[in-house]
């Protein structure tokens, strides 16, 4: 599978692709071999929503992801460091088959930069390695939560 990670905006919020653009990801990117990993406030916008849509709705986020699977994807895994809960509850989506939540503890601090698209190389690199979409994911989270901790904290 291919993974795209739809960045949309920067850490800041400056918004990288405007509607005609998202219009373009979702019409030309989006096919059956791909695995979309979108944080909560992209898979909001990708699919309709207000971008603070998802961050205390399990029910809305898992709505979001079949609209978005529905349009051809392979897969969904739906990051969910944006989202308010502890632990963070992370959605993996196949088509025809249930969801899947990873829950993990969310990682004090003052997070890092470029965190979702890390998640989102280690998840292709554990799929290029054979890992299932779960493991992969899995892996992901738990590396994602190691560069974390990590991070060297203020002061």
């Amino acid at each position: 599978p291919t993974v795209v990670d739809p960045v949309l905006a920067a850490s800041g919020g400056e918004p990288f692709l405007d509607e005609a653009g998202r219009a373009a990801l979702l019409e030309h990117l989006l096919r059956p071999a791909v695995v979309l990993t979108p944080n909560l406030p992209a898979a909001a916008l990708l699919s309709g929503r207000a971008p603070d849509a998802l961050e205390h709705d399990f029910e809305a986020r898992l709505a979001a992801a079949r609209d978005l699977l529905a349009l051809g994807l392979g897969a969904i895994v739906l990051k969910a460091g944006h989202g308010k809960e502890d632990p963070l509850r992370e959605l993996v989506l196949l088509p025809g088959e249930e969801p899947l939540w990873l829950a993990h503890q969310r990682v004090p601090g003052p997070g890092i930069h470029g965190s979702g698209c890390r998640h989102a190389s280690t998840l292709a690199t554990c799929l290029a390695h054979g890992a299932s979409l779960e493991d992969a994911a899995r892996r992901a989270s738990a590396h994602l939560a190691g560069l974390v901790r990590a991070a060297p904290q203020p002061g």
